[in-house]
This record gives structure tokens, sequence and C-alpha cells, in this order.
């Protein structure tokens, strides 16, 4: 392999990578945020993150309101 084969597939990794970071954008911002219904938020944002509506909908929703321990009910 040449040197600029490798650097072009790094390069291919690197971006595919970043593409799957940015999907996956509101489950890991749920998960950062401690959101109570962070599994929810990622369930959504696998199954429908491919539509802009449903990854829209599940970063809205990871920016939402997190309920407190003390508030849950048990």
């Amino acid at each position: 392999m040449e040197n600029t084969d490798v650097m072009n597939q790094i390069m291919y990794y690197l971006f595919l990578f970043t593409l799957l970071c940015l999907y996956m954008t509101p489950s890991l911002i749920g998960a950062a945020r401690k959101h109570h219904r962070s599994k929810s938020i990622c369930l959504v944002n696998f199954l429908l993150g491919w539509t802009v509506v449903g990854w829209g909908v599940a970063l809205v929703w990871a920016f939402g309101a997190v309920e407190s321990q003390k508030c849950r009910r048990k």
C-alpha cells in the first residue's frame, strides 16, 4: 500500500466515525445529562434518527427537563 492509500483509509474511517457521532448526538446528550428517559431517547434516535424529524425530536427531547431522583415515583 502506498502512503496516500493509508491516508485515504484513515480519512474515510475518521469521516465515518464523525458521522456516527453526529447521528448519535441526541443519545449522547441524554446520557450525559442523566435524562430519566435516556433509553427511550436512544431508541428513537437509533430507529428514527435517519429521518431529519426523528433526529430533531430526539435532540429536543434530550435537551428537555430532567426529573430529579426525588420527584420520580417508585
